[in-house]
Protein backbone atom coordinates (compact mmCIF):
# COMPACT_ATOMS: atom_id res chain seq x y z
CA UNK A 1 0.00 0.00 0.00
CA UNK A 2 1.44 3.44 -0.90
CA UNK A 3 2.39 5.65 2.03
CA UNK A 4 -0.21 8.31 1.22
CA UNK A 5 -3.03 5.77 1.33
CA UNK A 6 -1.68 4.33 4.60
CA UNK A 7 -1.67 7.80 6.15
CA UNK A 8 -5.19 8.48 4.94
CA UNK A 9 -6.43 5.19 6.38
CA UNK A 10 -4.74 6.01 9.71
CA UNK A 11 -6.36 9.46 9.67
CA UNK A 12 -9.73 7.85 8.99
CA UNK A 13 -9.51 5.29 11.78
CA UNK A 14 -7.33 6.93 14.48
CA UNK A 15 -7.20 10.71 14.13
CA UNK A 16 -10.59 11.24 15.87
CA UNK A 17 -9.47 9.12 18.83
CA UNK A 18 -6.22 11.09 19.14
CA UNK A 19 -8.24 14.31 19.39
CA UNK A 20 -11.03 12.92 21.59
CA UNK A 21 -8.89 10.92 24.08
CA UNK A 22 -7.93 13.99 26.21
CA UNK A 23 -11.64 14.82 26.50
CA UNK A 24 -12.39 11.27 27.65
CA UNK A 25 -9.61 11.48 30.27
CA UNK A 26 -11.03 14.80 31.49
CA UNK A 27 -14.54 13.32 31.67
CA UNK A 28 -13.29 10.35 33.71
CA UNK A 29 -11.37 12.67 36.06
CA UNK A 30 -14.54 14.70 36.66
CA UNK A 31 -17.08 11.83 36.74
CA UNK A 32 -15.41 8.47 37.34
CA UNK A 33 -17.49 5.30 37.36
CA UNK A 34 -17.47 4.29 41.02
CA UNK A 35 -19.86 2.83 43.53
CA UNK A 36 -21.10 5.99 45.25
CA UNK A 37 -22.46 7.48 41.98
CA UNK A 38 -22.60 4.47 39.69
CA UNK A 39 -25.98 5.10 38.04
CA UNK A 40 -25.46 8.76 37.15
CA UNK A 41 -21.89 8.10 35.97
CA UNK A 42 -23.02 5.23 33.71
CA UNK A 43 -25.76 7.35 32.16
CA UNK A 44 -23.38 10.24 31.51
CA UNK A 45 -20.67 7.97 30.04
CA UNK A 46 -23.23 6.16 27.88
CA UNK A 47 -24.47 9.47 26.48
CA UNK A 48 -20.96 10.80 25.90
CA UNK A 49 -19.87 7.47 24.41
CA UNK A 50 -22.78 7.49 21.98
CA UNK A 51 -21.89 11.01 20.89
CA UNK A 52 -18.20 10.14 20.47
CA UNK A 53 -19.03 7.00 18.45
CA UNK A 54 -21.32 9.06 16.25
CA UNK A 55 -18.58 11.64 15.61
CA UNK A 56 -16.03 8.94 14.74
CA UNK A 57 -18.54 7.20 12.45
CA UNK A 58 -19.41 10.39 10.57
CA UNK A 59 -15.71 11.18 10.20
CA UNK A 60 -14.81 7.73 8.87
CA UNK A 61 -17.88 7.04 6.70
CA UNK A 62 -18.91 10.52 5.52
CA UNK A 63 -16.18 13.15 5.76
CA UNK A 64 -13.18 11.02 4.67
CA UNK A 65 -14.96 9.51 1.59
CA UNK A 66 -16.09 13.00 0.48
CA UNK A 67 -12.47 14.23 0.38
CA UNK A 68 -10.99 11.25 -1.50
CA UNK A 69 -12.96 10.97 -4.73
CA UNK A 70 -10.19 11.84 -7.21
CA UNK A 71 -9.82 8.24 -8.30
CA UNK A 72 -9.30 4.76 -6.94
CA UNK A 73 -5.57 5.27 -6.42
CA UNK A 74 -6.27 8.29 -4.21
CA UNK A 75 -8.78 6.51 -1.95
CA UNK A 76 -7.85 4.61 1.19
CA UNK A 77 -9.08 1.04 1.46
CA UNK A 78 -12.75 0.84 2.37
CA UNK A 79 -13.61 0.54 6.04
CA UNK A 80 -15.93 -2.05 7.55
CA UNK A 81 -19.72 -1.74 7.21
CA UNK A 82 -21.33 0.88 9.43
CA UNK A 83 -22.72 -1.33 12.23
CA UNK A 84 -19.75 -3.71 12.15
CA UNK A 85 -17.37 -0.73 12.35
CA UNK A 86 -19.11 0.57 15.45
CA UNK A 87 -19.44 -2.74 17.27
CA UNK A 88 -16.23 -4.47 16.24
CA UNK A 89 -13.84 -1.50 16.20
CA UNK A 90 -15.00 1.83 17.62
CA UNK A 91 -16.84 0.56 20.69
CA UNK A 92 -13.91 -1.57 21.92
CA UNK A 93 -11.54 1.37 21.32
CA UNK A 94 -13.82 3.62 23.37
CA UNK A 95 -13.99 1.06 26.21
CA UNK A 96 -10.21 0.66 26.13
CA UNK A 97 -9.60 4.42 26.41
CA UNK A 98 -12.16 4.76 29.21
CA UNK A 99 -10.55 1.82 31.07
CA UNK A 100 -7.07 3.32 30.74
CA UNK A 101 -8.38 6.70 31.92
CA UNK A 102 -9.94 5.03 34.98
CA UNK A 103 -6.70 3.18 35.71
CA UNK A 104 -4.78 6.48 35.70
CA UNK A 105 -7.50 8.16 37.78
CA UNK A 106 -7.56 5.50 40.51
CA UNK A 107 -3.75 5.24 40.54
CA UNK A 108 -3.43 9.02 41.04
CA UNK A 109 -6.03 8.88 43.79
CA UNK A 110 -4.15 6.03 45.46
CA UNK A 111 -0.92 8.07 45.30
CA UNK A 112 -2.69 11.08 46.77
CA UNK A 113 -4.02 8.96 49.64
CA UNK A 114 -0.53 7.61 50.25
CA UNK A 115 0.88 11.15 50.29
CA UNK A 116 -1.82 12.30 52.72
CA UNK A 117 -1.20 9.28 54.95
CA UNK A 118 2.56 9.90 54.97
CA UNK A 119 2.01 13.60 55.63
CA UNK A 120 -0.33 12.81 58.52
CA UNK A 121 2.13 10.27 59.93
CA UNK A 122 4.96 12.80 59.70
CA UNK A 123 2.81 15.46 61.37
CA UNK A 124 1.88 13.10 64.19
CA UNK A 125 5.52 12.06 64.66
CA UNK A 126 6.61 15.69 64.73
CA UNK A 127 3.89 16.54 67.25
CA UNK A 128 4.97 13.62 69.42
CA UNK A 129 8.62 14.68 69.27
CA UNK A 130 7.70 18.24 70.18
CA UNK A 131 5.69 16.94 73.13
CA UNK A 132 8.65 14.85 74.28
CA UNK A 133 11.01 17.80 74.04
CA UNK A 134 8.51 20.00 75.86
CA UNK A 135 8.48 17.37 78.61
CA UNK A 136 12.26 17.11 78.77
CA UNK A 137 13.21 20.79 78.83
CA UNK A 138 11.13 21.79 81.87
CA UNK A 139 12.45 18.69 83.65
CA UNK A 140 16.03 19.76 82.95
CA UNK A 141 15.29 23.39 83.87
CA UNK A 142 13.63 22.52 87.18
CA UNK A 143 16.52 20.26 88.17
CA UNK A 144 19.01 23.03 87.39
CA UNK A 145 17.00 25.62 89.33
CA UNK A 146 16.76 23.27 92.31
CA UNK A 147 20.53 22.88 92.26
CA UNK A 148 20.94 26.67 92.18
CA UNK A 149 18.49 27.02 95.06
CA UNK A 150 20.64 24.61 97.11
CA UNK A 151 23.75 26.69 96.45
CA UNK A 152 22.38 30.21 96.81
CA UNK A 153 22.61 30.25 100.64
CA UNK A 154 25.71 28.06 100.93
CA UNK A 155 27.85 29.47 98.13
CA UNK A 156 26.36 32.58 96.50
CA UNK A 157 29.27 33.02 94.09
CA UNK A 158 28.89 29.47 92.79
CA UNK A 159 25.13 30.00 92.45
CA UNK A 160 25.81 33.16 90.44
CA UNK A 161 28.22 31.29 88.15
CA UNK A 162 25.68 28.53 87.75
CA UNK A 163 22.95 31.02 86.79
CA UNK A 164 25.25 32.51 84.13
CA UNK A 165 26.00 29.05 82.72
CA UNK A 166 22.29 28.17 82.77
CA UNK A 167 21.52 31.41 80.90
CA UNK A 168 24.00 30.43 78.16
CA UNK A 169 22.50 26.97 78.01
CA UNK A 170 18.93 28.24 77.70
CA UNK A 171 20.00 30.67 74.97
CA UNK A 172 21.43 27.77 73.00
CA UNK A 173 18.24 25.81 73.60
CA UNK A 174 16.06 28.61 72.24
CA UNK A 175 18.28 29.05 69.18
CA UNK A 176 17.69 25.42 68.21
CA UNK A 177 14.15 24.97 69.51
CA UNK A 178 12.68 24.14 66.07
CA UNK A 179 15.23 21.43 65.16
CA UNK A 180 14.82 17.76 65.92
CA UNK A 181 18.32 16.88 64.67
CA UNK A 182 21.50 18.89 64.39
CA UNK A 183 25.25 18.18 63.98
CA UNK A 184 27.02 16.34 66.76
CA UNK A 185 29.40 19.27 67.31
CA UNK A 186 26.46 21.40 68.50
CA UNK A 187 25.21 18.60 70.71
CA UNK A 188 28.68 18.35 72.26
CA UNK A 189 28.70 22.12 72.82
CA UNK A 190 25.41 21.82 74.64
CA UNK A 191 26.76 18.89 76.71
CA UNK A 192 29.88 20.91 77.61
CA UNK A 193 27.78 23.83 78.84
CA UNK A 194 25.63 21.50 80.90
CA UNK A 195 28.75 19.95 82.41
CA UNK A 196 29.98 23.47 83.23
CA UNK A 197 26.86 23.92 85.37
CA UNK A 198 27.47 20.64 87.16
CA UNK A 199 31.14 21.50 87.76
CA UNK A 200 29.99 24.59 89.65
CA UNK A 201 27.88 22.35 91.89
CA UNK A 202 30.46 19.64 92.50
CA UNK A 203 33.69 21.60 92.24
CA UNK A 204 36.72 19.30 92.22
CA UNK A 205 34.55 16.27 92.86
CA UNK A 206 33.56 16.17 89.17
CA UNK A 207 35.87 15.64 86.23
CA UNK A 208 34.54 15.33 82.69
CA UNK A 209 36.01 14.71 79.28
CA UNK A 210 34.63 14.58 75.74
CA UNK A 211 36.20 12.40 73.06
CA UNK A 212 34.73 12.85 69.58
CA UNK A 213 36.94 12.71 66.46
CA UNK A 214 36.51 15.55 64.00
CA UNK A 215 35.26 13.19 61.28
CA UNK A 216 32.10 12.31 63.25
CA UNK A 217 31.23 15.78 64.49
CA UNK A 218 29.18 16.55 61.37
CA UNK A 219 26.87 13.58 61.93
CA UNK A 220 23.26 14.41 62.69
CA UNK A 221 21.99 13.45 66.15
CA UNK A 222 18.71 14.12 67.98
CA UNK A 223 18.80 17.53 69.64
CA UNK A 224 19.64 17.49 73.38
CA UNK A 225 20.22 13.75 73.38
CA UNK A 226 23.22 13.59 75.71
CA UNK A 227 22.04 15.92 78.49
CA UNK A 228 19.57 13.49 80.12
CA UNK A 229 22.19 10.71 80.01
CA UNK A 230 24.78 12.96 81.68
CA UNK A 231 22.21 14.09 84.23
CA UNK A 232 21.33 10.48 85.10
CA UNK A 233 25.00 9.56 85.39
CA UNK A 234 25.59 12.40 87.85
CA UNK A 235 22.39 12.14 89.84
CA UNK A 236 22.16 8.35 90.15
CA UNK A 237 25.78 7.31 89.69
CA UNK A 238 28.10 9.95 91.15
CA UNK A 239 26.06 11.73 93.85
CA UNK A 240 25.50 8.59 95.98
CA UNK A 241 29.23 7.75 95.81
CA UNK A 242 30.35 10.94 97.61
CA UNK A 243 33.82 10.63 96.02
CA UNK A 244 35.48 12.09 92.96
CA UNK A 245 33.40 11.32 89.92
CA UNK A 246 34.41 11.04 86.29
CA UNK A 247 32.07 11.49 83.32
CA UNK A 248 33.33 10.48 79.88
CA UNK A 249 31.36 11.38 76.75
CA UNK A 250 32.47 9.60 73.57
CA UNK A 251 31.44 9.30 69.93
CA UNK A 252 32.71 7.11 67.12
CA UNK A 253 31.59 5.70 63.82
CA UNK A 254 31.07 1.95 63.48
CA UNK A 255 30.27 1.01 59.89
CA UNK A 256 27.05 2.75 58.91
CA UNK A 257 26.19 3.68 62.52
CA UNK A 258 27.20 6.35 64.99
CA UNK A 259 27.84 5.20 68.54
CA UNK A 260 27.52 7.63 71.45
CA UNK A 261 28.55 6.80 75.01
CA UNK A 262 28.14 8.45 78.39
CA UNK A 263 30.20 6.62 81.00
CA UNK A 264 30.56 7.25 84.73
CA UNK A 265 32.54 5.65 87.54
CA UNK A 266 29.64 5.76 89.95
CA UNK A 267 27.83 3.17 92.06
CA UNK A 268 26.98 0.93 89.12
CA UNK A 269 23.87 -0.41 87.49
CA UNK A 270 22.96 -3.06 90.05
CA UNK A 271 22.13 -0.33 92.59
CA UNK A 272 20.66 2.01 90.03
CA UNK A 273 17.31 0.58 88.96
CA UNK A 274 15.52 3.99 88.98
CA UNK A 275 17.55 4.93 85.90
CA UNK A 276 15.23 2.78 83.82
CA UNK A 277 12.15 4.64 85.02
CA UNK A 278 13.10 8.32 84.96
CA UNK A 279 11.75 10.94 82.59
CA UNK A 280 15.14 11.41 80.94
CA UNK A 281 15.73 7.84 79.77
CA UNK A 282 12.08 7.24 78.89
CA UNK A 283 12.17 10.41 76.82
CA UNK A 284 15.38 9.38 75.04
CA UNK A 285 13.97 5.95 74.19
CA UNK A 286 10.73 7.44 72.88
CA UNK A 287 12.54 10.01 70.73
CA UNK A 288 14.86 7.39 69.25
CA UNK A 289 11.86 5.24 68.35
CA UNK A 290 9.98 8.16 66.80
CA UNK A 291 12.98 9.43 64.80
CA UNK A 292 14.50 6.14 63.66
CA UNK A 293 11.64 3.63 63.85
CA UNK A 294 13.61 0.79 65.44
CA UNK A 295 16.94 1.55 63.74
CA UNK A 296 18.40 3.07 66.94
CA UNK A 297 19.17 1.50 70.31
CA UNK A 298 19.86 2.63 73.87
CA UNK A 299 21.64 0.18 76.17
CA UNK A 300 22.84 0.46 79.77
CA UNK A 301 25.56 -1.77 81.12
CA UNK A 302 27.62 -2.04 84.26
CA UNK A 303 31.27 -1.12 83.65
CA UNK A 304 32.66 -0.17 87.05
CA UNK A 305 29.95 2.46 86.97
CA UNK A 306 27.35 2.71 84.21
CA UNK A 307 27.84 3.09 80.48
CA UNK A 308 24.86 4.39 78.49
CA UNK A 309 25.40 3.54 74.82
CA UNK A 310 23.30 4.88 71.94
CA UNK A 311 23.60 3.59 68.38
CA UNK A 312 21.91 5.52 65.56
CA UNK A 313 22.29 5.52 61.75
CA UNK A 314 25.20 7.68 60.61
CA UNK A 315 24.03 10.50 58.38
CA UNK A 316 25.00 14.08 57.68
CA UNK A 317 23.12 17.15 56.52
CA UNK A 318 24.76 16.91 53.08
Amino acid sequence: MPLTESLRMAARDWLPWALISPLIFHLVAQVPIERNRLKSALILHAACGAGILAVCTVWADVIIPMHFSAGPRMQPPPGPPLLAGVIAFRLPVYFAIVSIAHAFYFYRRYQERERRALSLEASLAKARLEALRAQLQPHFLFNSLNAIAELVHVNPEAADDMLAALSDLLRLTLETSAEQEFPLRRELEFAERYLAIERVRFGKRLRASIDAPREVQGALVPAFLLQPLIENAIRHGLEPKQLEGVITVGAKRIGENLQLQVKDNGVGLHKNEPMHKGIGLANVRARLQALYNGAATLELRDSGGVTAEITIPFKTSS
